[in-house]
């Protein structure tokens, strides 16, 4: 993952020793096809299961073990949804429910970046202890059930390139995998609550808020969302690009905005060849592969005319950055946004700028910081701070 820290990398390596043996141990081998079934609902398989005891056991290192009420049980299923085009598409998704008795809450839980590398680690696979799938066991450990897309362009639609930070389109694929898991759930007679939870990190947490807009928008007579609760989330996207732009130092995470422009090049119907806004010869490796070596220092990476313009407000580009901003809307739902005050990778002005407007609407909505934490380095304070958040309420 490449905004992880070494830091968090660290903190979950002795997690995932004990992980790693879990996982010889509580495979499903050969398990039999689940029958499932509804409008958008493809298959299920099982995955994985875990006792109350060896959660507990799991997370008692880190002062979590207490909280564990179940055990729990993981799947993967696909599901029908749509491209960015409105193309069919079969998409994966991870549901990890409690070995308990409903009914259940259920939260949709949002993935931050994974690089094409990292695709095996994608939440449907169960086969990796990372922070997303940390945060899934956790919360259904507590008795809500989870659902957490992989998004189009891995798992069952790996062979499709990640559209990267297309936060509208990719609410969509979110959407529908909660819908797949309410069929699935139905399919397995697990009741569920009318409520619905939406978390994410990172570009989970941008799609967390797009999520939000989206249903309440369009689909309020479908869902009723109780709480929202993002991490790390670039909803000031336009912003960011102004400021990185302008910038003569070099960013430590210069892949991924890279990626973003030749992403909304794309999905924003501008195709444009990428050496309009990159240097050769950088914008024909950074197209073969958007995790090759490139210049850190965007005015070396970027070109003078796509800087200029876009800094200029003449940059057709601009329009698509703009179109996926989440900080300028009311959530009609309770929000907690939280972030990391030292975040290096999305910095704590994309939470203040949506925190000032969204408060000056009227909004429910607060703002919770981690004091000196860089974006990956909150993940345990924001497990917390969405368990505390989410409890009253479900």
């Amino acid at each position: 993952m490449m905004h992880s820290t070494k830091t968090i990398e660290y903190f979950f390596f002795c997690i995932a020793i004990s992980f790693c043996v879990l996982l010889a141990c509580n495979k499903n081998a050969a398990a039999p096809p689940i029958n499932v079934s509804g409008n958008y609902i493809v298959s299920a398989e099982a995955k994985r299961q875990f006792s109350k005891d060896q959660v507990k056991n799991l997370y008692s290192s880190y002062g979590a073990g207490t909280y564990v009420r179940n055990g729990i049980k993981t799947y993967s299923i696909t599901y029908k949804t749509k491209t960015y085009t409105g193309a069919d598409v079969i998409a994966s998704a991870s549901v990890v429910v409690p070995d308990a008795a409903g009914p259940f809450p259920l939260i949709n839980y949002n993935h931050g970046t994974f690089f094409p590398s990292d695709e095996w680690r994608v939440p449907s696979y169960n086969n990796d202890f990372n922070s997303d799938i940390n945060i899934a066991y956790m919360m259904a450990s507590v008795g809500y059930v989870v659902v957490s897309p992989d998004y189009i362009g891995y798992g069952s639609s790996k062979s499709m390139e990640h559209n990267y930070c297309d936060y509208n389109n990719i609410a969509i694929n979110a959407i529908d995998a909660v819908r797949a898991a309410k069929e699935f759930c139905s399919s397995q007679n697990l009741m569920l609550k009318n409520k619905l939870f939406i978390t994410g990190w990172s570009e989970g947490g941008t799609i967390t808020m797009a999520v939000v807009k989206k249903i309440q928008t369009n689909l309020a007579t479908e869902f009723n969302i109780t709480a929202a609760a993002p991490l790390a989330g670039a909803y000031y996207s336009s912003g960011m690009a102004n400021q990185i732009l302008q910038s003569n130092t070099e960013k430590p995470f210069i892949n991924s905005y890279a990626w973003v422009v030749k992403t909304y090049n794309k999905t924003g119907n501008l195709n444009k060849p990428l050496y309009y806004y990159i240097n050769e010869p950088h914008a024909t490796s950074f197209n073969n592969s958007v995790e090759a070596v490139i210049p850190k220092n965007p005015q070396l990476l970027f070109t003078n005319t796509f800087r200029q313009n876009y800094l200029n407000n003449t940059e057709p580009l601009q329009t698509v950055f703009l179109q996926n901003d989440l900080w300028n809307f009311k959530p009609a739902c309770k929000t907690i946004l939280c972030h990391g005050q030292n975040d290096t990778y999305a910095p704590i002005i994309n939470s203040q700028q949506a925190y000032n407007y969204m408060s000056a609407q009227g909004a429910d909505v607060s703002l919770v910081t981690y004091p000196g934490k860089d974006h990956g380095e909150c993940i345990w304070d924001y497990l917390f701070t969405i368990y505390n958040a989410f409890e009253p309420l479900r």
